[in-house]
This record gives C-alpha cells, structure tokens and sequence, in this order.
C-alpha cells in the first residue's frame, strides 16, 4: 500500500513527465511544468501549454503542490469584536497592518473591551511570540478604546486612542516598544486625530488625520446643497510628520486641485518610502464644487489623490476610467508601495462604482482588476476594492469583494496580467482535499494587508458552537509545508518532528506541524510528508539523516505503514526505535513492532 501511494503522490508525475518528454524529443521541443487555466499541473511542451491558454514555466522545469495555485496556512489571531473602520462610514472587523518581520498590530477585544493588540510570530522588543494587549504594556495609556493601525519595520505603531467619534476626545497614538514595555506619545497635538499609516522611512513619517471647522457648509457625507450658515461643521484633513528628534512640525495635505470647492477635505490612507529621500502619500478628496451663491452640486466629487514633497503636497488627481468623471467620479486610493504601484477603487463607466483598481505610476492609467482574471462566483460587475499591495516582483494585491463578502488576492503574472484568488479557496485540507471543518473558519470575509513575503493580514467568520464570531487571521503562503524543520527536504526528521507538535494548533501559533492544514497535528500529517518525500521545489538536498531515511522507507514498505494505519503501532513507537545506536539496532527494533 506505500509503494501504491508512493507511485500515486510522486512516481505517477515522475512518469507522466519521463513519457511526455520522450514523445516531443522526438520533435525536438523542450517540455516543463505548465499551469492551466483551471489551475491544475500538466507537463508539456511550452507551444501546447500556451495553445491550451496555460502558463509556462520553463524548459525541465516540474509540476508541484503549489505551483499553479498559492496554498496558505491559516493562524487564528483571536476574537476583534466590532471596531468603526476608518472611514466612519459604519462598522467594520478590526484595522490592521503588517511589517516584513511578520510584526502585525490591530484592535482585538480583550475581556469586552476594545484594545491596540500587537502579535509577534518571534521573540522581539524584549517579548516572546505570542498575542498582547499594547494597552497593558503601556503606564500611558488613559483613553479608551484603542486601535492600533501600523507598524513599520523599526516596531513603531501608530493608531489612536479615545473615541472614533469627532464630538469625542480620540487622538493619535504612536507607540514604541521596547525591552517588553510601550511608551506613547500623541506627536500633532491636536484636539482630535487618528494616526492612519507609517513607513520604513529612516526617520519614519507616518500620515493621519485631524478635525477642523469649517463654518460655510452644513452637510459633508451627504448630497444635500451647501450653503452659507451660521455655525461650524467639522471636517477632516489629513496631515503627515517626519519622527525626527525633534518632531518636524505637522504638514497638512491639501484638498484644493485649482478649483473652487466649497466643504473639502482630505484623506490620506497609506505611505510609502518611495526612493531613499521621499514618500509618497496616498488617499483620496472629498469636496463639493458650488456656485458664486455656494450651491452645491447634487453629488460630491471624491477623488483619489497623491500627494509628494516636491509639489509641496499638493495633490495631484489619479486617472480613471469613467467617462463620467466631473463630480460625479467616486474614487480612493488606499495603498502604495514603495515602487509607487497604487491600488484602490474607482468607477466602472456607468455600470457602477467601486471596482478594484491598480495604477502601475501616479502617471499611468489605471486597470480594473475585475476585468482580469476573476475566481468563480466572483463577476466582472460585483463591487470589489483593493486595500494593499507589496514590493514583491510579481506584487500581490490584497482586496475585497463587497458584493460577496468575501476576501481576495490578485497575483501579478509574467506576462502583467492579474490573476485573482477567493482567499478561502486557497485555504483545504491537503490530506483529503476537502474544505477544512477543523479550523472552523467559516469564510475570510476582508483583506487589509499584505508583506513583502506575501504573508497577509484579514478578519473572518470563525464558526464554533456558540455561533459565527469575527475572528483575525494571519495567512501564510507554503510551497513545502511537509518540510517541518525548514531544511529543504523532506525525510524522517520532519516526520519525528511533527511528533513532537502533536495535538490541536494553539491560537495566535503558527502550527508548523500541521503539514495537511487542517488545524491539527495528528497522523494524516505524518501521511502527508510520506507523500511528499524527497527534495522541496527548486531545493538541493541537504542530506537530512542519511540512511535512515532509506531504512524507514523499506521497513514502511514491508508492513510497516500498513500497521500505523490501522493503528497496530504508532509513530512513538517507530520514534523510540530510532534512538538505537546503529543501523542494526534501529533495524532489529523496526522489525519486532511488526512481528
């Protein structure tokens, strides 16, 4: 039965290829690994595998678990409760944001409260991996609720405390932590402001927003006309300040473009570190044009912006697709990376608004992601917006679809073509395939973040037996999840490791040992890596434990992995074995278990 599943897991690709590869030698054409449009692996030849719309991945190259499709591990970060999105515009699950050292912030209900929460996946700033609650490792910390929004790679978080409401007493949060404590500060000193995004920046600059009056318009979130009234109404602007020593002082991003508007402001969303010298700040206007009388038009002109320092933050408008631009256009810019790649959402002619959208430069049009290649279930026509995008080669795009309710990726391939992903999707069982029941992740319902080793950051429903709760999660990509230790290859010690995990995965753990997905170390795990034997995707070998690996293999060949299957023996036992001093003992106590 091991020698079947062998041949089945591994053997049967191996031969499929050798075949294929003889038949086109014949015509003198190369073959390698070739991704189809449904996103399974076949060997052919580059012409046939463009001919059937598939992507080639080279001459000799293989097909492996992963290559056509991204897997992820998923990590349970914990209940969010409910927390006002940074828009106002109503109630959303959690803020958060990730570094490169896979450092992630958001709120997270602590015993019914609403507090800042810093994961960390290692040991770092005097702390061991694990989930906190910034507010307790802070003396500074007074207000209530608390959010914390960003981190940049030097560990410093901005967020806010207080109150999400402008009639409240909410203000900018920056924390440091270090040597296991966080000190705060509230750098713009102003009477309310929220803190939205920092950068990697040597000193960092970090973007928010702050309230001012604004005593000629009645209404901003509505179309209702505006005029002069006796009176302030409060309004937003966003603001960026360099963390030197001493603070610079606070830059407000403008909202005029060379018009007249009357009611504006401006809200920044993300910076980038954009070149060694500059940021560049993304986000969007919001502003109603009027009349000499201050009438204003039927509906408010939302733009995305960019703002640099070279045009002293003035913002220059991003372009759309719409016909129908004018006041009418509704747009945001809502991530940038440091290659100054934005993404948001805008306008789709006059079938709708907010579709995904991805500007390669501050210059370039923009393309409509739901135009690319979508995932089922997910149309053309659904309102989807992008929320973040890395520095990697081929950049990834984390993204939402609101008319599903449900979270995306968009991966960009060789050709700059996009292809999109149902998070959810990305996320089985690799033992038996099937949707995984055991993580009781019922659907991941919006992304808010991505790093540049593609690991992301989104809220889902976790469904147990007290009902569907939100819950953050941490999604990390695989290409080789049975290689437990990380050496490139996978043989015995990984199997002897897993061992040493087992039992159910611990939330705010990253479960290495769960090889199969499915929330559990257990021995399907075990199954797993005996399918998986051998040298990882584009890994040498690193030699592992040498003979023994071939000892295991003969003796699971010759009964005993039809004994662990039917729970005859276990794995400890085969452990146990292991600890002989020679290959004779070892081999001698193998033997006696199937005896």
């Amino acid at each position: 039965m091991f020698c079947l599943y062998q041949l089945v897991m591994r053997g049967g690709v191996t031969f499929l290829a050798t075949v294929l590869s003889m038949s086109n030698s014949a015509f003198g054409d190369s073959t390698g690994a070739c991704c189809l449009p449904d996103d399974s692996c076949e060997i052919r030849t580059e012409t046939l595998c463009k001919n059937a719309g598939g992507t080639y991945h080279g001459d000799d190259t293989e097909c492996y678990r992963g290559l056509c499709e991204p897997m992820y591990r998923v990590t349970d970060l914990g209940d969010i409760g409910f927390v006002p999105n940074a828009d106002n515009d109503g109630v959303k699950h959690g803020t958060f944001g990730i570094n490169n050292d896979g450092q992630i912030v958001y709120a997270r209900d602590f015993d019914g409260e609403t507090h800042a929460a810093l994961w960390l996946p290692g040991s770092a700033y005097g702390l061991s991996a694990g989930i906190y609650d910034i507010t307790d490792l802070s003396e500074d910390s007074e207000l209530e609720p608390s959010i914390a929004r960003d981190i940049n790679i030097d560990g410093l978080i901005i967020g806010q405390e207080g109150s999400v409401s402008l009639a409240g007493s909410g203000k900018t949060a920056l924390w440091t932590i270090s040597s296991g404590s966080a000190t705060i500060t509230n750098p713009d000193g102003e009477s309310w402001s929220r803190g939205m995004a920092i950068n990697d920046a040597d000193p960092a600059m970090y973007i928010g927003e702050y309230k001012i009056t604004d005593g000629k318009c009645l209404s901003l979130w509505t179309s209702e006309e505006c005029y002069e009234a006796s009176g302030d109404y409060t309004v937003l602007r966003s603001f960026r300040q360099e963390l030197s020593d001493p603070y610079s002082s606070t830059t407000e991003l403008s909202y005029k473009t060379g018009t007249t508007y009357c009611h504006n402001s401006s809200h920044a969303r993300d910076v980038s570190q954009y070149g060694q010298d500059d940021e560049l700040i993304v986000g969007y206007s919001f502003m109603f044009a009027f009349t000499p009388d201050c009438l204003a038009t039927p509906d408010p002109f939302k733009a995305a912006m960019t703002w640099e320092p070279e045009d002293f933050y003035t913002p220059t408008p991003l372009t759309l697709l719409s016909v129908n631009q004018g006041v009418t256009s509704r747009s945001e810019a809502r991530g940038v990376n440091d290659n100054g790649e934005i993404v948001g959402y805008g306008p789709q002619l006059y079938l709708g608004w907010k579709r995904a959208y991805y500007w390669s430069s501050m210059s370039s049009g923009p393309t409509n992601l739901n135009l690319e290649d979508m995932p089922p279930d997910h149309g053309t026509t659904q309102a989807t917006y992008a929320e973040a995008i890395n520095n990697m080669t081929d950049p990834h795009i984390i993204a939402t679809n609101d008319s599903t309710n449900t979270a995306m990726i968009w991966i960009q391939q060789s050709d700059n073509s996009w292809e999109a992903y149902d998070l959810h999707d990305l996320h089985h069982d690799l033992y038996t395939n099937e949707d995984i029941s055991d993580c009781k992740v019922h659907k991941f319902r919006a992304g808010h973040d991505i790093n540049d080793n593609g690991w992301i950051v989104a809220w889902g429903d976790d469904s147990n037996t007290s009902g569907i709760q939100p819950h953050a999660y941490l999604l990390t990509p695989e290409t080789c999840p049975a290689d437990v230790n990380d050496d490139g290859v996978v043989n015995i010690d990984d199997i002897f490791t897993v061992l040493g995990l087992w039992g159910e995965c611990e939330e705010g753990v990253i479960c290495e040992g769960d090889v199969d997905f499915n929330c559990t170390v257990d021995i399907d795990d075990n199954f797993v890596i005996l399918g998986e034997w051998g040298d990882c995707p584009g890994e040498e070998s690193f030699g592992g434990s040498g003979g023994e690996n071939e000892l295991l293999l003969n003796w699971l060949d010759a009964g005993g992995y039809a004994a662990i299957l039917t729970n005859e023996i276990t794995w400890y036992q085969v452990e146990q074995c292991f600890n002989g001093e020679s290959y004779t003992e070892i081999e001698d106590c193998l033997n006696n278990l199937i005896e």
